[in-house]
């Protein structure tokens, strides 16, 4: 047990470490003027926490009248009522956002995605697979389904209409069916959801690209394709607290542990 806790402070000592922070006052620089790259990964969409970290830094982003805000996205999946709260912020923060999908955006991560005003993605990736799912990865049942589906739906139209992209696209992606659907020149099966890869994602149509506007290979190229190239760039960070709050929840399994053993 003391080992345990040795490392628990050992943990807690490189988070403040890192970022130390008075009390009231933060270091932050202004985000004035700049552009503000938010990297959403991995574990990133599951910890509750970093949604509250995000919301600040839109906040901050809108209150400080940022360039603009880009998303770079490598995600598998995510919580769906956080995320969609989220979209709402994101649609609604009044500063420019643009999608980088470096390398994929499923599940979560394509709502995201659908929330900016612009999507861009490396070669070779991924954007799609959206449909809900329960916390261990089962399938809800049917009952359940339809209502979150018709309530998640509803909402992800909604922001898609309003940032100019396809909501028979989005919906493609995140709804069964059980007739085979065409999605621009992409064939969906009866049962499957619609996964794009960056070629087809940015594949022009009468209306301008079925999704994302074109395949980069780079932030830089992002950059450049919005005019930005001239912009400071602010990769945001969390505070100590906040990273602290992520691993908090990130390992509550392990600081119960030793809550119990140290009794």
């Amino acid at each position: 047990m003391k080992t345990a806790i040795f490392y628990l402070l050992v943990g807690l000592g490189q988070i403040f470490g890192q970022d130390m922070k008075v009390f009231g006052k933060s270091n932050e620089e202004s985000y004035a003027g700049k552009i503000i790259r938010i990297e959403i990964g991995e574990n990133s969409l599951t910890n509750g926490q970093s949604f509250k970290f995000w919301e600040r830094i839109l906040e901050r982003a809108s209150d400080e009248e940022a360039k603009g805000i880009i998303f770079d996205l490598d995600t598998p999946g995510g919580l769906a009522f956080p995320t969609e709260e989220l979209m709402t912020k994101i649609a609604n923060v009044g500063v420019p956002t643009v999608a980088f999908v470096n390398p994929n955006a499923i599940s979560a991560g394509s709502f995201i995605a659908v929330s900016t005003d612009r999507i861009y993605m490396t070669p070779g990736s991924k954007i799609g697979s959206s449909g809900i799912i329960d916390g261990s990865g089962r399938e809800i049942d049917p009952v359940r389904r339809a209502k979150l589906e018709s309530y998640f739906g509803a909402q992800i139209r909604y922001i898609a209409k309003q940032k100019g992209y396809n909501p028979e696209v989005i919906e493609a992606m995140m709804f069964l069916s059980d007739e085979k659907r065409v999605i621009g020149d992409v064939e969906v099966k009866p049962g499957s959801l619609l996964n794009l890869n960056s070629t087809e994602a940015t594949r022009m149509m009468s209306d301008g690209p079925l999704l994302a506007q074109a395949e980069v290979n780079s932030l830089e190229e992002v950059l450049k394709a919005e005019g930005w190239s001239d912009q400071e760039v602010v990769t945001a960070t969390p505070t100590g607290f906040e990273r602290l709050a992520w691993w908090i929840a990130g390992f509550s399994g392990v600081l119960i542990l030793v809550g119990l053993g140290g009794g």
